[in-house]
């Protein structure tokens, strides 16, 4: 497997991923009417639909990346919703219960971290990108 594909594969499990995020959090914000719920939710559709708008930026970039792989990644995404996976009926069956709670906390605590580290790595992409103009431009 191309590090093209890897690249492909995880950007699709990324995008599955923000789309249950996504759900989850309309889902809870429908049952206790918390904007905490909204955001998550907001969170999850926005990510999703980034990641999507990526997708196809990178398919087009790399050429050699068919369309196989995005209609892999589809497949894979529509299979994961052919049953709802639910954690267990004490946790997530009561939005209000403490388990569920403290998993909305974790899940952002994820989102927090993780977009940090993803807003340091553009940091430094940014960075390095200014580095190299300024080397061409020093070298003519």
């Amino acid at each position: 497997m191309s590090l093209r594909y890897f690249h492909v594969v995880f950007i699709v499990a990324s995008l599955a991923l923000s789309l249950v995020l996504g759900g989850w959090g309309i889902y809870d914000f429908r049952a206790t009417q918390n904007a905490t719920n909204l955001a998550i939710g907001i969170f999850g559709g926005t990510s999703a639909l980034g990641l999507l708008g990526y997708l196809f930026w990178f398919n087009r970039k790399m050429s050699r990346i068919s369309n196989l792989a995005l209609l892999w990644g589809s497949l894979m995404i529509l299979i994961a919703y052919q049953q709802p996976s639910l954690a267990c009926s004490v946790c997530y069956g009561d939005p209000a219960s403490p388990l569920s709670k403290g998993a909305k906390f974790g899940a952002m605590a994820l989102i927090g971290f993780i977009s940090g580290v993803l807003f340091a790595i553009a940091l430094i992409g940014r960075t390095w990108a200014k580095r190299a103009r300024a080397l061409n431009q020093e070298a003519f």
